[in-house]
């Protein structure tokens, strides 16, 4: 997004850099075409870049030799998309973490040691955890993420009253996502509070279904949401898009997620949509509830679940 672009076009300036800017929209063969030829060192892409790339069926490790370092932001990628691109990085690092426009850089994380965590805190922030009635949580607790980087905030333009709502009179920023601290504090990011979604009175995480679905190899990306009744709550659906050409089904994906996550609450018990692509914000970030209405417009299948 633009912030990642503005870091990323300061960083090179101050290290000298030279930066590559083209005229043609991204395709993963193309940006394998720019690497070989500029022995590019340092990449920068979103998750979905590296979905893409990954498919990419002239991708081998020798077509990125050059690359040194792989920064990826915008989202939240994939751990399987994360661990199957450091196989092709001969001697290559993969860099991802935290970051907030409102806040900058919260965390980092250097390598795949620990894929599924953002990485510890960096210097000068400070991150708690808080419950529902706003006490503080300890390691392996889920709440929400706090932050205070001990900078001024001048708040949103024009809009008072949402900066207020966001930003506390002691300066910790309401983040809005959920998340905990391991024993090493690290940091991990399970989902955005307002995505949390309840089936049968259990709360479940779309993106951890939605990480479990992205293990299949014929899966470019995939989008969790909940079709909503008064009886069951949010029972789960998915909309995926897969590998052109693919033969991969619904039935497929359900019967994996099945296997996977034995929890009835954590089933796609309102199946699977396929779509050619999902919607997205101009930084990559895909949009949930527009993926849902765009599935919706689809025939849907019923699973024999009775919803």
């Amino acid at each position: 997004d633009w912030s990642a672009g503005m870091f990323n076009m300061l960083f090179s300036c101050c290290h000298g850099s030279t930066r590559i800017i083209t005229d043609r929209p991204y395709t993963p063969e193309y940006m394998i075409q720019l690497v070989e030829k500029y022995k590019v060192t340092l990449l920068t892409v979103v998750p979905q870049q590296v979905a893409s790339l990954l498919k990419t069926p002239t991708l081998n490790k020798q077509r990125l030799a050059s690359i040194r370092f792989v920064s990826v932001g915008g989202g939240s990628c994939y751990v399987a998309n994360l661990l199957k691109l450091q196989e092709f990085l001969s001697t290559g690092q993969i860099s991802y973490g935290y970051a907030l426009t409102e806040c900058g850089g919260v965390a980092a994380n250097m390598g795949v040691a620990k894929p599924s965590s953002v990485g510890r805190i960096v210097p000068g922030v400070r991150v708690k955890i808080l419950d529902e009635a706003g006490r503080s949580l300890g390691h392996g607790e889920t709440g929400e993420i706090l932050v205070h980087n001990g900078k001024v905030w001048n708040g949103y333009y024009a809009n008072p009253n949402e900066s207020k709502r966001m930003q506390d009179y002691q300066g910790w920023f309401h983040t809005g996502d959920m998340g905990y601290f391991d024993n090493e504090n690290y940091l991990h990011i399970v989902e955005r509070k307002e995505d949390l979604l309840r089936f049968h009175g259990a709360q479940y995480c779309p993106q951890e279904i939605e990480q479990v679905i992205a293990e299949l190899p014929d899966v470019i990306e995939a989008c969790v949401f909940g079709l909503w009744n008064e009886v069951d709550g949010d029972p789960a659906a998915a909309a995926v898009v897969k590998v052109p050409g693919s033969r991969l089904t619904e039935m497929d994906i359900v019967e994996y997620v099945a296997k996977r996550l034995v929890v009835d609450h954590k089933q796609l018990h309102c199946g699977v949509f396929f779509l050619p692509e999902l919607p997205k914000t101009g930084s990559g970030k895909v949009l949930r509830q527009q993926a849902r209405d765009q599935a919706l417009g689809k025939k849907w299948v019923d699973h024999g679940n009775g919803h």
